[in-house]
Order: C-alpha cells, then sequence, then structure tokens
C-alpha cells in the first residue's frame, strides 16, 4: 500500500518505501510515531532534497531500528516543528508503520 494522507489530522501514514512529497515542496514535521512489526525491523526517513540541482544527496531525517515486536517509538517536535523540502521513506520493513504528523 502506499501512503495515505489524513487531511484533517494533516498526517501521513507510511508502510512502504517511496517518495511521499517531491523536493520542491517545504514541509513541517510536528512529530512522528513508528510502529515496528518485528524485532531489529528499521524505519529511515529522508528528505527529497537530491531533487534539486544545488544538493544532491537526501538528508537522513531520522533512522530507527525497533527494540522487539510491538515496540514504538515517538519522536515529538511539537514545541519547535522541523522544516524540510520533500519527504523520503527510504527504509521500511514489512509490518512496520511510520506516522509523520504536519504542522
Amino acid at each position: 500500500m502506499a501512503h495515505t494522507h489524513y487531511e484533517f489530522t494533516n498526517m501521513v501514514m507510511c508502510d512502504t518505501a517511496e517518495e511521499v512529497y517531491a523536493g520542491s515542496e517545504k514541509i513541517s514535521i510536528q512529530m512522528i510515531i513508528c510502529y515496528f512489526s518485528h524485532d531489529g525491523d528499521q524505519i529511515n526517513l529522508s528528505d527529497d532534497i537530491s531533487a534539486t540541482t544545488s544538493d544532491t544527496t537526501d538528508d537522513t531525517i531520522i533512522h530507527l531500528y525497533g527494540e522487539g515486536a510491538g515496540s514504538q517509538i515517538i519522536i515529538n517536535w511539537s514545541a519547535k516543528p522541523r522544516h524540510f523540502h520533500g519527504l523520503n521513506v527510504v527504509t521500511i520493513d514489512s509490518g512496520s508503520l511510520a506516522y509523520v504528523y504536519l504542522a
């Protein structure tokens, strides 16, 4: 399944590696919630800035590893949202989910 955008909560749910927002779009991330289905599963999110001529590499936003089946990690930047150009799900293991809340 591709990412799903929930309009009223301004949240994106990701369960497969893909480009969610192109590098031309500026986004502000308020919170990331990751659910891992197995021990050692990983979720790696990056910006999509390599789509521009001034920067040729994607920068890692966050790279997390699960600590057991059913584990979760919450990254809360509500007090100071982080701003990025684009969003890529680089790695996400089968059965894991990443919820990205935008400001």
